[in-house]
């Protein structure tokens, strides 16, 4: 029986070689797109944001301005949303207010969303006179209603664009948010790999944000969403 070539028994022993370049597509991302649920959930955002971007080309009208002669028409070729009692056309206004809505709430989201993590999470880990200090200030946030704050902030600034509206409902909104993050940083801090990070002498600012951090992404997540979801509403309430 003949022997068989160390040369081939090698090659068939070697891992196969990585190629350089390649993208890498996150394991979270894999799941999501594999989830037929989150499918119908992203497709739908993406027409949203489509609709947003595309606005000023699909818009048949001013959305402010009015015609009495065209008031309260019905749902039409020309007016797919019919008119308002001015005679401002409806459907405008829906899609030119798409862009204004979804940059206010992505503000808004993002800067609560930051602040929460960033206190939250270092309060939990920190703990001590810092702890009692954010559980303090997330306390008298959490009492002040976000609409009325917006109202008397309003009468007394001579700036109330989107931007100011979306500084203020970040900064009602971003104390639930902490008190959650906080307390799932709290479940983290005595883990071992936080304790082998802090064994090894690392920083306290490179614990927060590259070991708890990154393993809370999802709750995260899901407060900016919240807060996205919050503000939109709020802003359609006022």
């Amino acid at each position: 029986m003949s022997q068989l070539d160390p040369t081939v028994e090698l090659q068939l022993a070697a891992p196969p070689q990585r190629v350089r370049g390649r993208l890498r597509v996150p394991g979270w991302l894999v799941l999501l797109l594999r989830n037929p649920k989150s499918c119908i959930g992203l497709a739908m955002i993406a027409f949203v944001v489509i609709i947003a971007l595309i606005a000023p080309l699909i818009s048949v009208s001013d959305p402010n301005g009015f015609d009495l002669l065209a008031a309260r028409q019905a749902p039409s070729w020309h007016h797919l949303f019919g008119t308002t009692d001015q005679g401002s056309d409806i459907f405008s206004q829906v899609v030119i207010g798409a862009r204004r809505s979804l940059l206010l709430g992505f503000a808004a989201g993002a800067l609560a969303t930051t602040i929460a993590a960033v206190l939250g999470i270092s309060a939990a880990y920190l703990g001590g006179l810092w702890d009692e200090f954010v559980n303090f200030l997330a306390n008298v946030f959490l009492v002040i209603p976000a609409i009325p704050l917006l109202i008397v902030v309003s009468g007394f600034l001579k700036s109330r664009g989107p931007w100011m509206m979306a500084f203020v409902i970040a900064a009602v909104l971003w104390a639930f948010e902490a008190r959650i993050l906080r307390g799932q940083a709290l479940s983290l801090k005595n883990r071992d790999f936080v304790l082998a990070a802090k064994a090894s002498g690392e920083s306290t600012r490179r614990i927060v944000f590259a070991e708890l951090m990154p393993n809370m992404i999802s709750r995260i997540a899901a407060a900016f969403v919240l807060v996205f979801y919050v503000a939109l509403l709020v802003d359609a309430g006022l």
